[in-house]
């Protein structure tokens, strides 16, 4: 069980979140979803179906993908993008997905 942003108990047995949820004040995920890497779900937006593609803003009851976003990493500029180049350069090398 996972405690959401109300408060309110998640079964999270069949959920599975990528990386980089971003879940807002008072949105809800109903359980049993499937949700893709760097999503971000608005202030009282319930998710009520998957969403296997990242990088996406989920607005509404139910919850409708809005805008795609950017990687947020591919907005970095000078010493951070080149940190992120480096840890992506390991991550190749290592064969880490």
């Amino acid at each position: 069980m996972l405690v959401g942003a109300v408060n309110k108990l998640i079964n999270i047995d069949k959920l599975c979140i990528g990386k980089g949820l971003l879940l807002s004040t008072g949105s809800m995920i109903t359980g049993g979803e499937v949700l893709g890497n760097h999503i971000v779900v608005a202030t009282s937006s319930v998710v009520t179906k998957s969403f296997l593609e990242g990088n996406a803003l989920l607005v509404g009851m139910p919850a409708v993908k809005k805008v795609d976003r950017p990687d947020y990493y591919l907005l970095f500029k000078g010493e951070s993008k080149q940190r992120v180049d480096a840890i992506e350069t390991l991550e190749i090398k290592m064969e880490f997905e």
